[in-house]
């Protein structure tokens, strides 16, 4: 009998040793949830019919007086303010799918967006992956203050303005915030205001470096006038000048006609691209040489497709682009409202600093250009169209059935705000082969 229960222990311990040698192993490796990559088509098939590429045509040699030897005044020295505490940084929302307003990819996984979340204010957003997981990296948000308008230099530089969507005069002057480390700290300060803002309606921010930077406002309209201020930095937005208000001498009719965008190639030589509304003959811009200090008109020649200086004619000039010293194109965009024709745009360039011109007619209507070398480019519209020889020739990329805003960081990888006109929809697209197809992104901000 003890031999019996002496075995049985033995029996015992052999199967307690074996049986937590097998629960101690090593259990199957999980599956990791990866984000999957969109399928979604987000356009209708592209054209058919393939369209005749267009021909270059030379325009007759303009050139511009001399440019005036004004340079810009020295900026007071100014440090930004200290970044804001916890207490006035913003609550930032997880796991909710942002509302994607602008886009601006710096690289094929880093960039920029401005968009809605839950609240009535646009956030500024960052992602690292190529636009489906974003981050809330906004400046304090001010009172009433909710719409943003921005500039994206990089993968860390961003400058980022609010304004209040009410038409009125302002109470407070609106501050430029700064950030320099992709959004996780900020500086601001106050823009100086003449005080004669009717309402303040910012245009657009163009940099030419970190330091060289320029904002237009527009801030009063009436019989055809768009009153505009333009603001200067020189230091990365540390401090503003106000170089620019609607009494200056020296801006010629740069406050006639609405102001559509504004460009500096340069410390010196920069656009203001203008719509003529069919009240005044020709398409036209405004050019300065001097930073901004003063502006004088500039006609390139009409096309020989379209007399845009006959009655009834609206040009509208837009998106300038400088992708090399002393190149800048642009786009013109007429309606024969007389003859009852559809818009026509042309893509105008120099390559002297605005002394000569050649343009050649694009064979749709395009709203933006992109160029990644003097060469390489986009024009864009409901049709995409693309360059490799400066604009002198255009192929069909794609047709699609949605208006969008752009971003392209590379030959192949873009990505677009496609908005529906019809119903106001809204989606995030991309794509990787150079706009030939183009997919939906279900953008998120993740829990955590």
């Amino acid at each position: 009998m003890r031999n019996k229960t002496l075995i049985s222990l033995l029996v015992l311990v052999l199967f307690v040793i074996f049986g937590c040698n097998t629960l101690t192993g090593v259990s199957p490796t999980a599956t990791q949830e990866l984000l999957p990559s969109p399928t979604a088509e987000a356009a209708l098939p592209s054209a058919t019919a393939a369209l005749p590429t267009p021909t270059a045509a030379v325009a007759p040699t303009v050139t511009l007086p001399p440019p005036p030897t004004a340079t810009l005044p020295p900026p007071p020295t100014a440090t930004l303010p200290p970044a804001p505490t916890p207490a006035d940084t913003p609550t930032r929302p997880a796991g909710i799918a942002p509302t994607i307003l602008e886009i601006h990819m710096a690289t094929q996984t880093q960039g920029w967006a401005i968009g809605t979340l839950m609240d009535a204010y646009d956030h500024i957003l960052r992602t690292e992956d190529g636009g489906y997981t974003w981050e809330d990296v906004s400046p304090p948000l001010l009172g009433t203050a909710t719409k943003a308008a921005a500039f994206f230099q990089g993968s860390e530089n961003a400058w980022v303005l609010y304004t209040d969507t009410d038409i009125g005069p302002l109470t407070d002057a609106p501050s430029v915030w700064v950030t320099t480390d992709g959004g996780n700290t900020w500086g601001g300060v106050s823009l100086p205001l003449s005080g004669m803002e009717e309402f303040f309606a910012p245009g657009n921010f163009t940099f030419t470096d970190f330091s060289r930077g320029w904002l237009l406002v527009h801030v009063g309209a009436g019989m055809s006038h768009d009153y505009s201020e333009i603001f200067a930095t020189q230091n990365g937005g540390q401090n503003w000048t106000q170089i620019v208000d609607p009494t200056s001498p020296d801006i010629g009719g740069l406050m006639s006609l609405p102001n559509t965008a504004l460009a500096f190639a340069d410390a010196n030589w920069g656009w203001v691209t203008k719509d003529n509304q069919a009240t005044r003959p020709g398409g036209y811009l405004m050019q300065s040489t001097d930073g901004g200090l003063s502006w004088d008109e500039v006609f390139p020649p009409a096309p020989s497709e379209l007399d845009w200086y006959a009655d009834g004619v609206a040009c509208r000039s837009e998106s300038p682009v400088f992708p090399a010293s002393q190149t800048g194109y642009l786009l013109f965009t007429c309606r024969d409202f007389a003859n009852d024709a559809p818009p026509r745009s042309f893509f105008y360039a120099t390559t002297d600093g605005g002394g000569t011109w050649r343009y050649t007619p694009l064979p749709a209507s395009v709203h933006q250009l992109i160029f990644l070398t003097p060469d390489d480019g986009w024009a864009f519209g409901r049709k995409i169209f693309r360059t490799t020889d400066g604009g002198q020739t255009w192929t069909l990329v794609k047709q699609v059935h949605w208006d969008g805003q752009f971003s392209f960081v590379d030959a192949q990888h873009g990505w677009a705000v496609a908005r529906n006109r019809d119903t106001g929809e809204i989606a995030l697209v991309s794509t990787s082969d150079g706009g030939a197809t183009w997919q939906i992104i279900q953008p998120i901000i993740p829990g955590e």
